[in-house]
């Protein structure tokens, strides 16, 4: 058996936080308007045509819709002729016909849907491949808030986020980084990928981390074990801080984002956020001077702990080239 031997691949050290703005592929039915007629009778058109909370709304007519507003333009136009909506349900691809009914409160034909077009939020950045601007974040694929679907990308950009406050987690109650976007920032970047590992995209410029200034080699499964460990995030401005932390527990088959239990031990972090809240997905997990995941989940009624996933998870889903030279 021939073995060859690898140079151990070496990243920049995440921790930034980031804004996240993505436009999805399609529409996205995320609920049902009753549409009220002059007789004062509740309409659901597309409803009673089939279509389902969670479809993609891909074209209608043969017309590509990638917002609210265009699909509004082409029922204006057409009135109420059919309309024939072009559906993305699950991994189907279906055709359905709806014909608009007439709202007398808006004076306009409308179909009964509550869409949406994409969404915006903050996250955190796990690592920067200097070779080719390449950047993995979040840990987690980005869902639909109210289909708990993930979003597939049509276009998304990051752009470098400020953290402002922080909503500390209790038990039951999640907490979360709440911070503003900054668009002047060096930390611009594309998101091509929406994957159960996260985001990943090229950024426009370097990336550095002031707090971890050297590159560090890529850690795998394999040399993931219980004990101590750092992670690294911002809870406030765009300054990044190491924490430390515990991983209590280690599955190293695991391939659902959830091979690393993860205690937070540092008593400033657990001040100011009571441990893992909604923001610091992504945040990179070090281990004997690897970087081997990024914080994914927190738990509901234990906010101290929460899962991160491996980097053997993320480089799997990792666009090309680093995928293939790690």
């Amino acid at each position: 058996m021939a073995i060859e031997s690898i140079p151990p691949r070496r990243v920049v050290v995440g921790g930034h936080s980031i804004g996240v703005l993505l436009q999805s592929r399609g529409i996205m039915v995320v609920g049902f308007a009753p549409i009220v007629n002059s007789q004062g009778q509740k309409l659901y058109p597309a409803r009673e045509q089939g279509v389902e909370i969670g479809d993609l709304i891909l074209k209608v007519n043969n017309q590509d819709v990638s917002t609210e507003t265009d699909l509004a333009q082409i029922i204006d136009i057409g009135k109420d002729s059919d309309l024939v909506l072009n559906i993305k349900r699950k991994e189907r691809i279906i055709d359905l016909t709806i014909k608009p009914a007439y709202c007398a409160e808006t004076q306009r034909f409308r179909v009964g849907l509550f869409v949406r077009d994409g969404v915006v939020g903050v996250g955190t950045m796990t690592f920067w491949d200097p070779e080719t601007k390449q950047y993995a974040a979040l840990g987690h694929v980005i869902m639909d808030a109210d289909t708990k679907q993930g979003i597939d990308v049509l276009k998304g950009r990051i752009v470098s986020a400020s953290i402002q406050t922080i909503k500390p987690g209790k038990p039951g109650r999640p907490g979360e980084k709440i911070g503003v976007f900054q668009g002047e920032s060096t930390l611009q970047g594309s998101i091509s990928k929406n994957s159960e590992a996260g985001i990943f995209g090229v950024t426009e410029d370097k990336i550095e981390n002031p707090a971890a200034v050297h590159n560090m080699e890529i850690g795998y499964a394999h040399q993931a074990h219980t004990g101590p460990a750092r992670i690294y995030t911002v809870v406030n401005g765009t300054s990044i801080e190491e924490f430390e932390v515990t991983i209590e527990k280690v599955y190293p088959e695991r391939k659902n984002g959830k091979g690393m239990v993860v205690r937070i031990d540092d008593p400033r972090l657990l001040s100011i956020t009571g441990g893992i809240v909604q923001g610091m997905s992504g945040s990179p997990i070090v281990q004997d001077g690897r970087l081997i995941g990024a914080v994914t989940h927190v738990f509901l009624n234990d906010p101290q702990r929460g899962y991160g996933i491996f980097m053997d998870n993320i480089l799997s889903e990792m666009p090309e080239p680093l995928q293939k030279s790690a």
